[in-house]
């Protein structure tokens, strides 16, 4: 039946044919169950969901007006079905990208607009848990420099989708001579603005991160 046609199970099937079904006598009656409403709520490419109330062997019938009641949920149910299901294939799409950013030698860091670091993948961790440049100060993305530290607010800042949006590039010196670490700020789009915040994706080349060879 297709989505939102409420079937009941004794309907399904003809008389005859339902008492001669092995899936009816076998496993329904044997669990106390002789009839049932159900309803497809939602359907996609990867998923479906199914309601159901079962009713038990020798309980007094379903009262019409109950069965009208639980028409009347269909919408929310149909809509928290395909809420919960996008919700889901969203945390699941979320991971992937997560596993895939990992992947990567340059260090991912997302930050709203005020520097609070959001995500960051593992070769973001790796840096600033070195502190030897990039640090984090009560989850903001800071620069040990105060110059560098005042730039780098400033091009995060600059993400400001209400503003011009534009990408910024900066140098961060490093502890001990050796060779800085090279940022890209851009910003991820107005519509990926958290709580009217924007947010800014801080890409950091890290000159000790192993590069491929020539085969690979």
């Amino acid at each position: 039946a297709p989505s939102g046609t409420w079937m009941w199970v004794s309907q399904c099937l003809p008389a005859p044919e339902l008492r001669r079904n092995e899936w009816y006598n076998d496993y329904l009656l044997k669990i106390g169950v002789d009839d049932g409403l159900g309803v497809r709520l939602f359907e996609s490419a990867s998923h479906s969901v199914i309601f159901g109330i079962s009713h038990g062997v020798g309980r007094a019938p379903f009262a019409e007006a109950d069965v009208a009641a639980l028409r009347g949920l269909l919408e929310p149910l149909a809509k928290a079905a395909r809420l919960h299901t996008e919700l889901h294939s969203l945390g699941w799409r979320s991971s992937v990208a997560l596993r895939a950013l990992d992947q990567l030698a340059a260090g991912v860091i997302v930050t709203d607009g005020e520097g609070r670091v959001i995500e960051l993948n593992r070769a973001a961790e790796r840096i600033v848990r070195r502190g030897d440049g990039l640090t984090m100060r009560n989850g903001r993305l800071d620069a040990a420099g105060v110059l560098e530290s005042e730039k780098l607010a400033k091009l995060i800042a600059a993400a400001e989708p209400r503003s011009a949006p534009a990408i910024g590039r900066m140098r961060i010196r490093r502890r001990n001579g050796r060779p800085a670490y090279i940022l890209t700020v851009a910003p991820l789009g107005a519509e990926l603005a958290a709580n009217e915040r924007a947010l800014a994706m801080i890409l950091v080349a890290d000159p000790d991160a192993l590069s491929p060879s020539e085969s690979d």
